[in-house]
């Protein structure tokens, strides 16, 4: 019994160290400005917009969008990919100050699968971040 305590406290400290050393890990890499190969895209610490879920109903797209980074974001672009592949671009320019909530409404004559939003911090214009989301297609 007690050998079988100890095994489990030790098992439970490895995992615990673990999930230390991936929080860690995860920290620093959010600390940092990470590019890809082609110098396309930036991440950057303290820029981040969290999309809800998107919905799709009747011809209408539904973008709840909630600035929960640090840094006034502003939304360029939306990326809408219908259901039939093609991508359709849309041009924003919404400043979302930091805990600012905003829907973003949309006509479309098409089905969407999924949203991408590319996002640049007001002060630093040239970093920019792409979150992306699938819609949840409401049927009345």
């Amino acid at each position: 019994m007690a050998l079988a305590d100890l095994v489990l406290e030790g098992l439970t400290l490895i995992l615990v160290i673990a999930l230390g050393l991936v929080l860690i890990g995860g920290l620093a890499y959010l600390t940092m400005t990470v590019t890809s190969a082609n110098n396309a895209r930036l991440a950057y610490a303290g820029l981040y917009v969290y999309l809800p879920q998107p919905f799709y109903v009747n011809g209408t797209l539904y973008v709840p969008m909630l600035n929960i980074g640090y840094y006034r974001a502003l939304v360029r672009y939306i990326y809408v990919r219908s259901s039939d592949g093609s991508i359709h671009r849309y041009t924003l320019d919404l400043v979302l100050n930091p805990n600012q909530y905003y829907v973003y409404r949309l006509s479309l004559g098409y089905e969407p699968s999924s949203i991408t939003l590319v996002v640049s911090p007001v002060d630093y214009p040239g970093v920019v971040r792409e979150f992306s989301v699938n819609v949840t297609e409401v049927t009345t």
